[in-house]
């Protein structure tokens, strides 16, 4: 698994790395989820999304994930990379984890909930991105 991420690391004792790997589907949850809204609140400044999305990437918080995704962002076509099932399925393991922990987590506790709630349409196979167009057709229903 490390091998695919660019990086080898021993993780000590069965379990770990199974731990480890949640630890990072969180933060691909949470950027995930952050972004869209970025770019939703840039796009309400009447800003381009090109604009949003060059600014996002010249910046110190334009990470090799956000570089990944910006294209399905751009086009909004949210052809699999990552699955939206299966962010979904680990944001679930996550939250069972902080139930079990008695740990809160508010943030992943409401990403957990959008992930939910967008997986609950045919959208589940698309890239996890779709995330974005979610929140979108969301706001236009208010």
């Amino acid at each position: 698994m490390w091998q695919a991420l660019g990086t080898y690391k021993y993780s000590g004792s069965i379990g770990n790395g199974t731990a480890l790997k949640l630890v990072l589907n969180a933060l691909l949850g949470m950027f995930g989820e952050a972004y869209s809204e970025a770019i939703l609140l840039g796009e309400a400044f009447g800003l381009s999304k090109q604009a949003i999305l060059d600014t996002i990437s010249e910046s110190v918080i334009g990470t090799p994930f956000f570089e990944y995704k910006k294209t399905l962002f751009a086009s909004e076509k949210f052809d699999p990379q990552f699955m939206l099932k299966h962010i979904t399925k680990d944001m679930n393991l996550i939250q069972g984890f902080m139930q079990q922990s008695h740990l809160n987590l508010p943030v992943v506790h409401k990403d957990v909930t959008i992930y939910n709630k967008t997986s609950s349409n045919e959208d589940s196979n698309l890239d996890m991105t779709v995330v974005y167009q979610y929140l979108k057709d969301m706001k236009a229903s208010e």
